[in-house]
């Protein structure tokens, strides 16, 4: 958009900020609220990128957002994680400007994690989870509404991952517990079973591509995980998924039902898989109920959600 455009467009601008070090779920999420903002049309979304960040960041910001500097003019703001700091260093005002923050971990309840000290600032902050939700709400500082909407995941790309693989073996995603995914691998292997680990950042594309490909996924999320998409995104992809308990999980990753839970110990959850490989029926049960579960959290309900949300925002300030 064009200086004059902006000028003569009407709308009421939503400034959107990104410090974009390495991919992470959470920016993931955070430009999907970017492009539904875009799409609902009823806001001007601009978007201010750091300096710092890495350029692959261009290629997932949809097209028609305008860049910009800050501080800079704007009816309304979306911040998420430590968005507000950047803000506050660049003399941005929030105050006096309606703000939706996205929050995304159920951390952000604890006192000793960075965030929790802006639970005080204004704003409707919208949650991935009730378990997030219930977590800032108990801390009694939150100065504004609280809303949730539940993630969602672009089930159409993750079908055509799925219907092109043939699924087999086991893969160990532990990007997030490098050291206890080796002890997983190496406690099947001590069995005669090979997994694939993955145990450091890969692109999105090719870690998605490898649980494609497995039959079954060990899951290690961190325990304070707000939602943990791998996991619903690893069910949609046809996967019986072994994980640890993960407070954000819990409305999807149900033990025993769309997945199984095992203590935190490589024996241990090197041992539920081995038992999957053991009973195909019930693997196969797990994979259905996994894909059933997968299939009520779409990326086009997450919009609808969203829609409703920022009719709701823009009608309560007069945006």
């Amino acid at each position: 958009m064009t200086a004059i455009e902006e000028r003569h467009d009407p709308r009421p601008r939503m400034l959107f900020l990104r410090d974009y070090q390495r991919f992470s779920g959470g920016h993931l999420k955070y430009l999907h609220y970017l492009g539904h903002a875009l799409a609902h049309g009823r806001f001007r979304p601009l978007l201010h990128v750091t300096g710092q960040s890495l350029p692959e960041l261009d290629r997932m910001i949809p097209d028609g957002v305008a860049r910009v500097s800050l501080p800079h003019p704007c009816e309304a703001i979306f911040v998420a994680g430590r968005d507000w700091a950047l803000l506050d260093a660049a003399g941005q005002q929030t105050d006096r400007v309606p703000v939706i923050n996205l929050v995304q971990g159920v951390r952000h309840g604890d006192p000793d994690f960075p965030q929790y000290k802006f639970l005080t600032r204004p704003a409707l902050r919208l949650c991935v989870s009730q378990q997030v939700a219930d977590a800032i709400t108990a801390t009694g500082r939150v100065n504004g509404p609280v809303e949730v909407i539940e993630n969602g995941i672009e089930l159409t790309y993750l079908a055509r991952l799925r219907d092109a693989s043939a699924p087999s073996g086991i893969v160990i995603a532990a990007q997030k517990a490098p050291a206890l995914g080796r002890q997983i691998s190496e406690a099947l292997a001590a069995q005669g079973v090979r997994a694939t680990l993955l145990d450091s950042h890969i692109p999105r594309e090719t870690f998605l591509t490898w649980l494609a490909e497995a039959e079954i996924a060990i899951l290690l999320p961190e325990p304070s995980e707000g939602f943990f998409l791998p996991a619903l995104e690893a069910m949609a992809l046809g996967c019986a998924v072994v994980t640890v308990d993960c407070i954000g999980a819990r409305g999807f990753a149900i033990d025993g039902e769309t997945c199984l839970y095992a203590p935190r110990d490589p024996q241990a959850l090197a041992e539920a898989a081995l038992g999957l490989l053991a009973r195909p029926a019930r693997t196969a049960q797990l994979r259905a109920a996994g894909l059933r579960m997968a299939a009520r959290h779409s990326l086009a309900a997450e919009r609808r959600a969203a829609f409703a949300l920022l009719d709701r925002f823009a009608d309560r300030f007069a945006l």
